[in-house]
This record gives C-alpha cells, sequence and structure tokens, in this order.
C-alpha cells in the first residue's frame, strides 16, 4: 500500500515509471486504485500486465489480467443500486471456473426504503445491511434466488418486519452464516422456532442470529414450558437470547428466567375458577327472575285479588 501511496503523489505517471511495478489484485478493487490507474489507461489494456491474487483453492498465489480485474470492479459499481454502497470485501480467481470469485457487501441501511432495491444489484454479493428502514418483507430475497445465492450476511435490524416465512422459504435461509431482526415486530412461535433449530442443526456455517427487542408479548406457561428450555438449547445460535422479554403484568421478564412455578400456577387457578365464576353468575339470574315473577304476581293479586296462573293450574 505504500507504493500505491507514494505513487498517487505523482502528477502524472508515464509507462516507462510504471514498468516492473506489481500490483496486487486486491488493490486494484478499489476506487482509488481504479483512478490511479486511470492515469496511465495503456498499462490497464497491455494484455501482459498482471496483478498478484489469490486462486480460490488452497489460498496460493497467480498473476491476473489488471484490465480483467478493472472490469469486475466496473461491473460491481455499474450494478450497485443508487441508494446504497457497495465494496468489495473479497476477490478470488477460480481455475476450475476460469473466473474471478468476489464477495461484494452492499449497504442500503438509513434510506427509508420499502422494500430491497433489485431493479439494480450486484453479482456475489455476501453482505446486505438493511436496517433503519420501512421494509415490511423479505420476499425479495425469496423471490430472486439468483441475486442472493452467495449472501450469507443479512442485517435488517430497525425495520417492520413481522414473520421470518420468507426467509424460511429461501435459499439463504438454508445457507446463512448471520442474520440479526432486532428492534422488528416479529413474534417468537413454532415457525421461528423450527426455523432456528432446524438451521442450527444443518448448516455448516454455524448459523448465528439476533432477535432481541421484537415483539414484547404477556408471558404464558407456554412461553415457560417450549420458548425458555428452546432458548436455552439454542443459546449458541441466539447471541443475545439473554434480551427476549414477555411482559407480566406490567413488569418485563426475561424469557430465559421464566418459570412454570409462578406464570403456569396463575393459569390454572385461572382456569380452574372460571367454571365456578360461571354457576355463580347463573344462580344470580336465576334467582333475580324468580324475585320478578313473584313481585309481579303479588302486584296483580293486590289489584285484581286474582291468583297466579300457575297457582290456579295446579289447584284443579
Amino acid at each position: 500500500m505504500k507504493i500505491l501511496q507514494e505513487f498517487l503523489k505523482i502528477p502524472s505517471l508515464s509507462d516507462k515509471e510504471l514498468h516492473g511495478t506489481e500490483f496486487r489484485c486486491s488493490y486494484i478493487a478499489t476506487a482509488a486504485t481504479q483512478w490511479f490507474l486511470g492515469l496511465s489507461k495503456d498499462i490497464i489494456d497491455e494484455p501482459e500486465k498482471n496483478c498478484t491474487g489469490e486462486l480460490a483453492q488452497f489460498g496460493t498465489s497467480t498473476y491476473l489480467e489488471i484490465s480483467k480485474v478493472s472490469q469486475a470492479f466496473n461491473s460491481m459499481t455499474r450494478d450497485c443500486p443508487t441508494e446504497c454502497c457497495c465494496w468489495y470485501s473479497q476477490m478470488t480467481y477460480s481455475k476450475e471456473k476460469e473466473d474471478f470469485i468476489y464477495r461484494v457487501e452492499v449497504n442500503c441501511s438509513h434510506k427509508n426504503l420499502t422494500a430491497i432495491p433489485i431493479q439494480k444489484f450486484p453479482n456475489y454479493v455476501s453482505v446486505l445491511d438493511i436496517s433503519h428502514n420501512n421494509i415490511k418483507s423479505l420476499r425479495t430475497i425469496k423471490e430472486n434466488p439468483h441475486k442472493f445465492e452467495n449472501l450469507l450476511v443479512l442485517l435488517a435490524n430497525n425495520n417492520n418486519l413481522q414473520s421470518i416465512k420468507d426467509l424460511e422459504a429461501s435459499k439463504f435461509g438454508k445457507q446463512f452464516a448471520a442474520v440479526s431482526l432486532t428492534s422488528n415486530s416479529i413474534s417468537i412461535n413454532e415457525d421461528l422456532m423450527k426455523f432456528v433449530t432446524t438451521r442450527r442443526k444443518s448448516n455448516r456455517y454455524g448459523s448465528e442470529i439476533w432477535l432481541s427487542n421484537n415483539k414484547i408479548e404477556p408471558c404464558t406457561c407456554h412461553m415457560a414450558q417450549e420458548i425458555r428450555p428452546w432458548l436455552w438449547n439454542n443459546s449458541h445460535s441466539i447471541k443475545d437470547h439473554r434480551g427476549i422479554y414477555c411482559l407480566n403484568n406490567t413488569k418485563h421478564v426475561k424469557m430465559l428466567f421464566l418459570y412454570e412455578e409462578s406464570i403456569c400456577k396463575k393459569e390454572q387457578n385461572g382456569i380452574s375458577q372460571f367454571p365456578w365464576d360461571g354457576f355463580i353468575i347463573f344462580l344470580s339470574l336465576l334467582i333475580a327472575l324468580c324475585l320478578s315473577i313473584f313481585f309481579y304476581d303479588f302486584w296483580v293479586y293486590k289489584k285484581t285479588s286474582q291468583l297466579p296462573w300457575i297457582v290456579l293450574k295446579l289447584s284443579k
């Protein structure tokens, strides 16, 4: 990098001054170096002018044409959505495919988006940040698998997501290394529990997920019996498992410490008492009805001296 910094100080360069200079391909894939190489376009176009890159296999070095590396960089820049920023995180060359394999990071955070801008999107996206937007669904990832086939990390914090069904049905959902969904409106239900557990068992990358500060629901016996042990069993995957809460009256309670002895006992008491409450209400209404009939018949007798019809019927 020192060589690059020295060159950037030079106001103009000639082919002779650059002759014999060895470039690393990772430097070629930067905007600063593209500007620098633009000072000597003939050098870029020389087929024999190479840079040192990493092979996809075994991490060994090889020589690649600067012009091809430059083309790959320009392709990424061209396909980057206008709302986002894109940059390379890694570039390798596959002898088997005879082509570049590179990883692109895309940052679309804080853009007031309602959907992922898929009209233009670079290939080989490995990291996507769509945090702090107004996105309600991740359907775009499910419906465009070719665009996200290399996606490993998704940051979707502080949106309006309510479900992970789209992730569950996507290719990304089967291969992700990390996904952060904090500060949304997602409920911890059977679908989410199945999704996390299945990925933990099958994903070779060792999936990590963040779920804190989502929809806070009233504490239930089901949470104590099912969700609490599930959180403990998946604590290595759910990195913020200690920050997931439910609401007990007006108090926020960590689900990890929601015990059956307290919450389930209250529910059982409420259920066992409910039939008695109904029976008491029924008896009260029946007594009120009988008293109403009695006073009505008494009023009729005082006014007409006529006995109630039921008495006349029984006396015959």
